[in-house]
């Protein structure tokens, strides 16, 4: 199965993303609907599955459907919360000029 529509065009007009961490029981089906959309309503479009460091199978799931496969950097909630915390900082402190 192709996840990309044909055209004389290679410029895609739609990217479908899709997050995923361990997903394998899903994420086929998924992309399967993806495609059908793009084929249904005639786009030129990709589907890309942005992985957060799966082990079950998601990766190789995706590219046998045809998906491009982009890892992710998986962040830790200790680096999230670190992160948001000087975001606010730096809001507040835009605010006070």
């Amino acid at each position: 199965m192709s996840t990309q529509t044909e055209s004389t065009s290679n410029e895609v007009e739609l990217s479908i993303v899709m997050p995923s961490l361990n997903e394998a029981e899903t994420l086929e089906t998924c992309i399967r609907k993806a495609a059908l959309f793009l084929e249904k309503h005639n786009v030129r479009g990709e589907i890309v599955v942005g992985d957060n460091g799966s082990t079950d199978g998601s990766i190789e799931i995706a590219q046998r459907c045809g998906a491009r496969v982009v890892h992710v950097l998986l962040c830790s909630r200790r680096w999230l919360a670190r992160f948001e915390e000087r975001l606010c900082a730096v809001h507040v402190e835009s605010k006070r000029r």
